[in-house]
């Protein structure tokens, strides 16, 4: 599973509700499931399809019923299932259609690490993309100065402190994560560049890391 796949999804397709589109296109799902299991050939034609119409409308209310379930997106759930066709969402030896297959695939995919950091950050965007809408432009300056100084504090915090390798891993001596940054300084959609980008403190650097690093070697305090 990629985060920056789910992510993308997420992005253009709407929250599964009850309404025709979600229906056919999580109808569609689940046929998928049927066909590349091979399940459909035990079933007459009939059978396969009143199966197939009861577990979609099973799931749509689940869908929109169900606390966890509920943040999922109607094209996220064929992507789930394409997963869980190929054993990464369960350890089941034995390819069982069921509804009770789908719904633990379900519940899986949301609890994987990659969902969770692609939701996230999808939040978090949405979240910007509001503030934006309901601020003044003095505000989201400051907001933006704001935030651009906290992750800078932060990368210095990263970038001063011991390091050993470990598996060919950098690992922070006395923490449990390791060669990933802090969340503040990963620049999603570029926004924190083109915000320096447009007041000049960003010349050549391509990205924030690059420019944070230029700071330290010029041992600048505060980027505002």
């Amino acid at each position: 599973m990629d985060a920056k796949v789910i992510e993308g999804i997420i992005k253009v397709s709407p929250l599964a509700r009850k309404d025709e589109k979600a229906f056919s296109e999580i109808r569609s799902a689940i046929y998928v499931v049927y066909v590349q299991t091979g399940s459909y050939r035990n079933i007459e034609k009939s059978a396969l399809d009143d199966e197939i119409d009861l577990y979609t409308s099973m799931l749509i209310n689940d869908l929109n019923d169900d606390r966890k379930l509920k943040t999922i997106h109607t094209s996220e759930i064929g992507y789930c299932f394409n997963n869980g066709i190929k054993g990464r969402l369960s350890t089941d030896k034995d390819m069982i259609v069921s509804y009770k297959t789908l719904v633990r695939w379900l519940d899986a995919y949301v609890d994987h690490s990659e969902r969770r950091i692609a939701f996230t950050n999808s939040s978090r965007i949405s979240e910007a993309k509001r503030i934006e809408q309901r601020t003044s432009p003095e505000e989201r300056r400051i907001s933006m100065e704001k935030m651009i100084n906290e992750a800078y504090q932060d990368y210095e915090k990263f970038y001063s402190a011991p390091k050993v390798k470990i598996t060919g891993r950098i690992k922070m001596i006395g923490e449990v994560m390791s060669d990933t940054l802090p969340f503040s300084v990963k620049d999603y959609g570029g926004i924190k560049r083109a915000y320096l980008a447009s007041t000049n403190k960003i010349k050549n650097e391509k990205n924030l890391v690059e420019y944070f690093d230029k700071c330290i070697a010029e041992k600048v305090k505060t980027i505002f």
